[in-house]
């Protein structure tokens, strides 16, 4: 009926892999790698930064976040750069989620009442000891040095194991690296961020503040029901060429959003990676430019490169705080600025190769599921090597994606008929799918597709069939030849896995006599 699906349109290109923790990570290795490469390779490394815009000529970047370079420079934007976007991506994501039928795809887990603050906070459980919780800033040290805490959100703020409370009653930080002394005021936690935000002491909204409680049992965790925890790794695609602008980006990224919220409502952990996937065809050996005395300038050669860096954006365990997750995938500043700046210096470092920043951005399409698969055996490789303390997921749970044709600019109208509306829901289902058919019985991941596409959106066996297929095909889906491909016992274990669902679907279609 179907045999596995085989990559092998790429298998003589290049591909440059990276990944980072968090967005302090990548920032920290690329400032890291800029100062380097600069020393090692100047003339080369001038060639790639001459092409990254100019962030203080672009008025329009030019906000309370990122009004001096320094503030580009650092990266972690405070705010998206279209707030007014945000909140109709926000309206879009409710309203949509709310108007899917998810066929009751998984079991929602019984919660239970814990101290453990890995849980949900619950304001009911917890509203006879509530308390808001303190932060202690200094606005000298936001100035002087905004990076001395770098992994605080906003600079100032110190945290609180580094705070001393003199004879006075005064808050004081010393700082180990210039000495100086600092006096810091106490206030509730977010009134800065606040703040900075544009709004007053009296008019602080609720998502700026972060709440305590007194009373010992006031999260809710989903209860473990035995065996291993649930758990799915989400890609999603960031950057666009030339004429896509945030609303076609955030436009891309709003399904992987929504799956993850609907997949932690039923007790899946899920983390969500940012993923710079782009191919190049042009690069430089950098190396040759320190053996050559006479060389000020290299010619670039023709290559075929995919490089495809990834950065975690929500941790398991973690929120959906979708101004973060937006700044990361959407926000121009963080594409055409922050990425296209640090990751030649990056690739110049690991990889000894020179090449800009940018190429043809990777929508979807095989190129996509082949570069994925190929990453997905270098992550193991970097595990198995003992190079990286990384967790060890199942590849069929390690999702790339996102709408594959993503418009250019997109704006939610809450129109159903509407192509981009139909492109999000498409590509929510897809990766519903995977993770149905990956958890659950063959047959009822199955019925709940057919009911959804045949029985309520009318669509023939033929095209049923294929969707399934494909479905099989992304899941299953090997690589073969050049560089990370599939090793020979895994191939031999998806062609089982494979071979097995198409029995289950064969005979669940036979039971429907569609053959």
């Amino acid at each position: 009926m179907g045999d596995i699906k085989v990559y092998r349109d790429y298998k003589d290109y290049t591909f440059y892999f990276n990944r980072y923790n968090d967005w302090q990570d990548f920032m920290s290795v690329g400032n890291a790698a800029v100062i380097k490469a600069n020393k090692e390779f100047p003339n080369q490394m001038d060639i790639y930064q001459r092409e990254v815009p100019n962030p203080m000529n672009k008025t329009d970047w030019l906000r309370d976040d990122s009004n001096t370079i320094e503030k580009f420079d650092k990266g972690f934007y405070t705010k998206f750069l279209q707030s007014d976007l945000l909140d109709n991506v926000i309206l879009a994501f409710d309203e949509i989620l709310d108007n899917i039928d998810m066929g009751g795809s998984f079991e929602k887990s019984k919660l239970i009442i814990t101290d453990r603050t890995q849980g949900i906070f619950d304001f009911g459980l917890a509203s006879l000891g509530l308390f808001e919780k303190v932060e202690f800033y200094s606005n000298k040290l936001a100035i002087d040095n905004p990076l001395e805490f770098f992994t605080e959100e906003v600079a100032g703020i110190v945290p609180a194991i580094n705070v001393i409370k003199n004879k006075l009653e005064q808050y004081i930080y010393t700082s180990e690296e210039s000495g100086i002394k600092y006096f810091l005021t106490k206030q509730n936690k977010g009134t800065q961020a606040a703040l900075n935000d544009g709004y007053s002491l009296d008019d602080i909204p609720l998502k700026y503040k972060s709440f305590g409680t007194k009373q010992k049992k006031s999260y809710l965790m989903f209860k473990k029901k035995g065996g291993r925890a649930k758990k799915v790794d989400l890609y999603v695609g960031v950057g666009g060429l030339a004429d896509m602008d945030s609303t076609g980006m955030l436009q891309r990224a709003l399904p992987m959003f929504m799956a993850a919220k609907f997949f932690e409502s039923v007790g899946i952990r899920t983390r969500i990676n940012s993923s710079r996937m782009f191919e190049n065809t042009e690069s430089i050996n950098i190396l040759n430019y320190v053996k050559s005395k006479e060389t000020s300038r290299l010619t670039p050669e023709q290559n075929k490169i995919i490089n495809c860096s990834t950065v975690v954006i929500k941790d398991f365990g973690e929120g959906l705080d979708f101004t973060r997750l937006a700044v990361a995938v959407a926000d121009e500043r963080t594409f055409r600025y922050n990425l296209w700046k640090l990751m030649p210096s990056i690739n110049a470092i690991n990889f000894g190769v020179g090449m800009f920043g940018w190429g043809r951005t990777v929508y979807g399409d095989d190129i996509m599921f082949e570069t994925a698969e190929r990453y997905k055996n270098w992550y193991r490789e970097q595990i198995d090597k003992g190079n990286k303390e990384w967790i060890k997921l199942d590849k069929p749970l390690m999702i790339f994606g996102g709408v594959p044709n993503p418009q250019n600019s997109w704006t939610y109208n809450g129109d159903k008929n509407e192509s981009g509306y139909k492109d999000i829901v498409k590509e929510f289902y897809r990766i519903l799918d995977i993770v149905d058919f990956t958890y659950n019985k063959t047959e009822k991941a199955a019925q709940r597709i057919y009911t959804r596409q045949v029985e309520v959106d009318g669509k023939d066996k033929y095209e049923y069939t294929k969707y399934v297929l494909d479905i099989f095909g992304q899941a299953f889906g090997v690589a073969e030849g050049g560089m990370y491909p599939d090793p020979k016992v895994e191939i031999d274990e998806k062609d089982i896995n494979f071979e097995e669902k198409i029995k289950e679907l064969n005979l669940f279609l036979i039971e429907k006599y569609l053959i």
